[in-house]
């Protein structure tokens, strides 16, 4: 079991964990911090990790040991599917709160082996439809592509297929103002319910705080302002807020200096 620090509170450097491409099984423990002391879950929060792979696919997975300072998981075949940098984050939620995020590497080593081939795993979709899945979901909903596990399905009683009527899904994304050449396939914006799902994939270039990424229209904005977490590569990172004016802007970064994209997902309520 490989063992590393996690800070829920951005600004520290964003640590690195090793794989081999198509290991399974592979356990990890993360031990919790909040600003470099002991961060202790109570076991009432909802915590999730989210894994982008290099090909643009998701992967959740299931945490476990969730009332203690630590938490532990273990990779599925997809997460490590794809060799290089795979894109990491804790989530941590209380009710419609997010109350601490951690980013991290999952660095995956090239296998000679020829294994299976990069798609999508999404766990506990009913619950779990935010974040890192939502363009996915949107995307590649009928996809062969996707793996969908324990998904009820609408007036069909205990059945596990995945089908648009039970998740009406509108895409949002041409009603954004996007300020930046986004990459298409990694960008997007949708509604479901009332809630706003935005996967985001922005320019190679440098970034300062005060940077406008995005704007959002009336009807499709939070109630509140919203604070989320954001990877730039493995030594650049900070946190930027989705506004109830409708500006998504860039509060911290590490380092404006560095060029790169932009990444991150956030579900939100609307007003």
């Amino acid at each position: 079991m490989e063992v590393f620090n996690l800070d829920i509170i951005p600004g520290k450097s964003v640590p690195v964990i090793h794989a081999s491409q198509y290991d399974k099984g592979r356990e990890f423990r993360a031990n919790l911090f909040e600003r470099s002391a002991v961060y202790t879950l109570a076991g009432t929060e909802t915590l999730n990790v989210y894994v982008r792979k290099p090909d643009g696919n998701m992967v959740t997975l299931n945490v476990t040991n969730t009332s203690s300072d630590y938490i532990t998981f273990k990779t599925t075949e997809q997460t490590t599917a794809c060799d290089g940098a795979n894109l990491c984050e804790l989530r941590i939620t209380k009710g419609a709160d997010i109350i601490g995020t951690a980013n991290f590497i999952l660095d995956c080593e090239k296998s000679p082996d020829t294994g299976i081939q990069s798609a999508s795993e999404i766990n506990n979709l009913g619950v779990q439809v935010a974040g890192f899945v939502a363009t996915e979901v949107a995307n590649q909903y009928d996809s062969a592509n996707v793996i969908f596990d324990n998904v009820p399905t609408a007036g069909h009683g205990n059945g596990y297929a995945a089908t648009s009527e039970f998740f009406a899904i509108e895409n949002i994304t041409s009603q954004i103002t996007w300020n930046e050449s986004v990459v298409t396939t990694g960008t997007g914006a949708y509604k479901v319910g009332n809630m706003v799902f935005i996967t985001y994939m922005g320019e190679i270039k440098t970034h300062s705080a005060n940077d406008t990424l995005f704007s959002i229209p009336l009807g499709l904005r939070p109630p509140k302002n919203w604070r989320i977490a954001f990877t730039v590569n493995a030594s650049t990172y900070g946190n930027l807020g989705i506004l109830t004016g409708g500006n998504c802007n860039i509060n911290q970064i590490s380092d404006d200096t560095q060029s790169g994209r932009i990444y991150f997902s956030v579900a939100y309520p609307i007003a």
